[in-house]
């Protein structure tokens, strides 16, 4: 598609992704100019439709070009000149900027001031709210005060007067905003509106899992280009009291590596290593009983159905799954079983939704954000060391996964009670401490809905 003048001068490229100006069309700043070219054309300007934000008309031949700058990742503008229909341009390149897009302009943002050591409020401003002003969308926002402050806020807002909800902070800010829509009596309704994270805390696990983005800017234009995702939720019962979990569950010597460094939040992630570390040299006292609802325990069986769904997922431009996967074999469900382990030697249990823990720790490989099940990684303290630091050494990538030390289960539904050894643990939900009491946990299968891009919780090559 051509809109200069000359010919070639002003052009998108053949699959319409890519919008090339010459140099005698454009009117460019610094930090895009030559950031990117083709030998064969050089042209001044290069611009991926994804980062194209607005187009405003300057006159009937030329326009003005707002976008997320792929360098500086700040916003920024270019004019286009010597165009044959400015109005022609403006229509056409934001329809394909746009297309297939939620079109959703009422976003309510609850950011904790207090979250990633205190720098979500500057990541909020200076970073992702210059992205959603340029694309003239409508934010109402609101700053955290204190602890369970946004749970309240959104188990009593009117959501018909908003489109999407976004948390700037880290899991324990979602996690909040998550159980405020369960407490609503709409509760049902209430999860189909879109809950989404800006990463500003020390772990932003659901973010980094939706985009495979780690720039507050990169999400935030997820979030602008976004399309509706459903996504697995964890119901979580302790004495008759409900919670919504997203992402983990987990007891042992991970939990306590999290919650038990609570007191180091200034050094940010490297808190949990340290805590790790430290008790990696301590006499482990972690014991348990589980009872679980077993899909599977053959980890041949896990990785070929999962490498099966990862065959068949519908593939878009980008790489990315843009449907959910139907007609693809799953597991056999005559062959569910419920399976009690009484635990005396235990270094970890980790129960996940999501494949990312962090974004370097991929401790489930073959999640998937809408199979149904719940994944569950027990690792033994008999022996004690050496599991655990080929774990650590290998979760990044998801290597663990084959370890000989480690169980790994596709469960429906699991019942866990915590012994108490007289040591101080804690049990830990999506990054919050709870209650070190037994309880129950059930797949609620596509609960949670979010704003991500069609390649979003795209399933993982292993």
């Amino acid at each position: 598609m051509e809109f200069g003048k000359r010919v070639n001068s002003i052009r998108l490229d053949e699959e319409e992704r890519i919008l090339y100006v010459d140099k005698a069309c454009v009117v460019l700043p610094t930090d895009l100019r030559s950031c990117c070219s083709l030998k064969e054309l050089k042209p001044d300007l290069l611009l991926p439709l994804k980062y194209l934000l607005r187009v405003d008309i300057a006159d009937p031949q030329a326009a003005i070009l707002h976008y997320l700058s792929p360098t500086s990742k700040k916003c920024a503008h270019c004019t286009v000149c010597s165009l044959s229909n400015a109005y022609e341009f403006e229509r056409y390149l934001t329809e394909r900027a746009y297309t297939g897009t939620h079109g959703f302009k009422r976003f309510f943002v609850l950011v904790n001031p207090f979250g990633g050591q205190g720098k979500a409020s500057k990541i909020w401003q200076q970073i992702a709210s210059p992205i959603f002003q340029t694309a003239h969308l409508e934010c109402r926002i609101v700053f955290t005060e204190y602890k369970n402050h946004a749970r309240s806020i959104i188990a009593n807002i009117d959501l018909n007067s908003l489109d999407a909800i976004i948390c700037v902070g880290g899991d324990g800010l979602f996690h909040e905003c998550l159980n405020g829509l369960g407490d609503r009596k709409d509760n049902n309704a209430a999860f189909e509106t879109p809950l989404c994270m800006i990463p500003g805390g020390t772990g932003n696990a659901f973010s980094y899992n939706a985009t495979q983005e780690t720039h507050p800017a990169l999400v935030a234009l997820e979030i602008v280009k976004g399309v509706k995702k459903s996504f697995d939720l964890m119901t979580f019962d302790q004495k008759g009291d409900i919670s919504y979990s997203f992402l983990s569950a987990n007891y042992g010597i991970i939990a306590d590596s999290d919650v038990g460094t609570d007191n180091l939040r200034f050094m940010g992630e490297n808190r949990t290593i340290l805590g790790f570390l430290i008790r990696l040299f301590q006499k482990p006292s972690w014991k348990c009983k589980v009872e679980m609802e077993v899909v599977s325990s053959d980890r041949n069986e896990i990785r070929n159905t999962y490498l099966q769904r990862l065959q068949h997922a519908t593939v878009n431009r980008n790489g990315g799954r843009t449907d959910r996967i139907v007609n693809v074999p799953m597991y056999n469900e005559q062959n569910v079983s419920r399976v009690t382990l009484d635990i005396q030697d235990l270094s970890v249990f980790y129960a996940g939704l999501l494949p990312y823990v962090a974004a370097d720790m991929r401790a489930f490989p073959v999640c998937d954000i809408d199979d149904g099940l719940i994944d569950i990684v027990i690792v033994r303290s008999s022996p004690f060391r050496k599991p655990l630091l080929s774990m650590f050494m290998n979760i990044e990538t998801g290597g663990h996964f084959d370890s000989q030390f480690l169980s790994y289960y596709k469960v429906r539904s699991f019942r866990f009670t915590p012994i108490d050894t007289g040591c101080h643990h804690y049990f830990v939900l999506d990054g919050e401490e709870y209650p070190f009491i037994p309880f129950e946990c059930r797949i609620a299968p596509g609960l949670g809905t979010t704003l991500a891009s069609q390649a979003g919780f795209k399933l993982l090559s292993l």
